[in-house]
């Protein structure tokens, strides 16, 4: 048999309540007492019952045990990585009465489990050991796997720093998007398709079945970058083996308690590796390129096919090929890991197109039975999808807002507006690898708050909820009071704040919208329903009234704040007692308030 790195098994295990033997009728044969290497422990005769452990399974959701039949007290479960003495770890108590029982830590494939338990009567029965399986790992496969895969092994530095394992991975993924048009889970040889399919029988399984299929096309370390940190590590063989042991080790005590002097005492952040890569400011340039081409790469091009299409037009956009789903999520995390190591200088901004398609190719063919990579995926990866999504707008947005009308603010609100659904259902723990720390200066990375904050935004009803968040962000407060909005905030001239709270929370009223701004000692109040906008600004007390038309706002005409150089005053300003002004007049039906009612609540308990 192969070991479990050769997806072999490494024990064959039979329980039978019949006392006669099993063995053939022909033939040489063994006698059970002279059997080497079994883990059957004799019981003595008597009428006690024996603890019967049948089997122990191991997947993504933890450790499930299952015993012959219940017991009137708690039965312990305990591990080993190789069964050992001095190895056993205690797992915890299958309660009373109780056959099968699930434990939240999963463990390794080939690990040793025993159960024991104190019986009411004071007695102490040990079960005989059983080695944990995985159904995935135990499933046949073909050795020559024909599924598509990268031909080398490769890491996130390595891609960083090496130029040649660059060009390896970017001729990879092209031949990948030829290879896996349509599907990327491999396909099994007719002879192993049924056991396959057989032990694929629940959603764990499958979970199980496509990290196996992915760690096989990626490897494992883009795997967890893809995927991100699993549970599981399949298919690892136990450590240190079946042949080193606690007894047979010549390490001495002393040279132990050394080790683990030398162990407690080290930094476990400096100990593991730099979640941000280090890339020299030499290779920037070189990783900038090809992370662009990688990101390429993810969809095919939009392409025509030939005369004679049914629409009768001659040309017709052909089906789209795009990369196997868990590529999509590699270059995604290769890409987020670039701009934690400032790969892209403080005034190129190109890699915002790029975050802006990287959103598209994972949302590409978003919907059941697409043909793509993504059809055959279990819902674990729709999970991860939402949540890399939710890390990359995040970027997007940083110096950008949803609601402005500059380039990058264009580009981020055309990707909120595109993909808005999946930030919604995201679960930021679900990328919590990608929230890179910020270790170099002005690195771009994303928060769990910023994640978070953009979640509960996505998932908001509320159609002013962007401009409010904007709002916000520029560090004044937002509230709507019975059809007048309040913005405040410690800002000197509230003309040029009126005018831009008016000019995105106006987007959402086709009717108008009433606004007021309030800083340190002065406020401004206006009327907007384009094209006419109504501005009172204190001390004056009159109403002066502004024609604004497209493509000239609110928020470009008085982002100066000076009203003498404001243009497209329609005629002289009116004073408040001679009633308000015809846009201002509308404004009010449409919000259902009365002009004595405004005047009040304008001017009472202002500063």
């Amino acid at each position: 048999m192969r070991e479990h790195r050769g997806w072999g098994n490494c024990e064959l295990a039979v329980l039978s309540a019949d006392t006669l033997p099993l063995l053939p009728e022909e033939g040489p044969s063994t006698a059970l007492a002279d059997l080497k290497g079994r883990t059957l422990r004799p019981h003595p005769a008597g009428d006690g019952r024996a603890l019967v452990l049948l089997g122990a399974k191991t997947d993504s959701e933890g450790l499930h045990v299952l015993l012959a039949c219940g017991e009137p007290a708690p039965v312990l479960i305990s591990t080993s990585p190789e069964g050992a003495p001095g190895s056993w770890t205690e797992v915890g108590p299958i309660p009373p009465g109780r056959t099968e029982f699930s434990f939240p830590t999963p463990d390794v494939p080939g690990a040793a489990v025993r159960a024991t338990c104190v019986r009411p009567d004071g007695s102490s029965v040990e079960s005989s050991v059983v080695f944990v399986y995985s159904p995935v790992q135990c499933a046949r496969r073909s050795i020559h796997d024909s599924g598509p895969r990268l031909r080398y092994d490769y890491t996130a530095q390595a891609l960083f720093t090496d130029e040649r394992a660059a060009r390896r991975f970017e001729a990879d993924l092209l031949r990948l998007r030829e290879f896996a048009a349509d599907r990327f889970v491999s396909r099994p040889s007719p002879a192993t398709e049924g056991a396959a399919r057989a032990v694929v029988t629940s959603d764990v399984d499958r979970w199980d079945a496509y990290l196996a299929d992915c760690r096989r096309m990626l490897g494992l370390p883009l795997t967890e970058l893809a995927l991100g940190s699993v549970q599981m590590d399949l298919p690892q063989a136990p450590a240190p083996g079946w042949t080193v042991s606690a007894v047979t080790s010549t390490a001495t005590a002393g040279e132990d308690e050394d080790d683990a002097a030398e162990a407690e005492g080290e930094d476990p952040v400096e100990a593991e590796a730099p979640r941000v890569p280090s890339v020299p400011p030499d290779q920037r340039p070189r990783c900038r390129s090809w992370a662009r081409r990688w990101a390429d790469t993810l969809v095919e091009p939009e392409r025509l096919v030939e005369p004679g299409t049914r629409d009768g037009s001659g040309t017709a956009a052909a089906p789209r090929r795009a990369q196997p789903l868990p590529i999509r999520l590699l270059v995604a995390g290769l890409y987020i890991q670039l701009l934690a190591a400032r790969v892209w200088d403080d005034d190129d901004h190109s890699w915002r197109e790029d975050l802006s398609g990287l959103l598209d190719a994972l949302a590409f063919g978003d919907g059941p039975g697409d043909g793509t990579a993504g059809r055959e995926a279990p819902p674990e990866t729709g999970r991860r999808v939402d949540a890399v999504a939710a890390v990359l707008i995040t970027l997007l947005s940083q110096d950008a807002t949803f609601t402005g009308g500059g380039e990058h603010d264009v580009l981020a609100a055309r990707a909120w507006r595109k993909h808005k659904h999946m930030i919604a259902r995201a679960d930021p723990a679900e990328a919590k690898d990608l929230m890179l720390p910020p270790e170099q200066a002005l690195a771009r990375v994303a928060s769990w708050s910023e994640v978070e904050r953009l979640v509960a935004l996505a998932e908001e009803d509320d159609p002013h909820a962007e401009a409010i968040e904007e709002l916000s962000k520029a560090g004044w407060s937002v509230t709507c009071e019975d059809g007048i909005w309040e913005v405040t905030g410690s800002f000197g001239n509230p003309v040029p704040v009126v005018a831009r709270a008016a000019d995105r929370l106006g987007r959402h009223h086709t009717g108008g919208v009433l606004v007021r701004a309030t800083g340190r000692k002065r406020w401004a109040f206006a009327a907007w329903a384009g094209p006419g906008l109504v501005l009172l600004n204190p001390p004056a007390r009159a109403w002066r009234t502004y024609e604004v038309r497209a493509p000239a706002t609110p928020e470009s005409r008085f982002a100066g704040g000076d009203l003498s150089a404001v243009p497209g005053l329609v005629g002289a300003p009116s004073p408040l007692r001679s009633g308000p002004p015809d846009a201002l007049r509308t404004v009010l039906a449409e919000a259902g308030l009365t002009y004595p009612e405004l005047i009040r609540r304008l001017f009472e308990d202002v500063p």
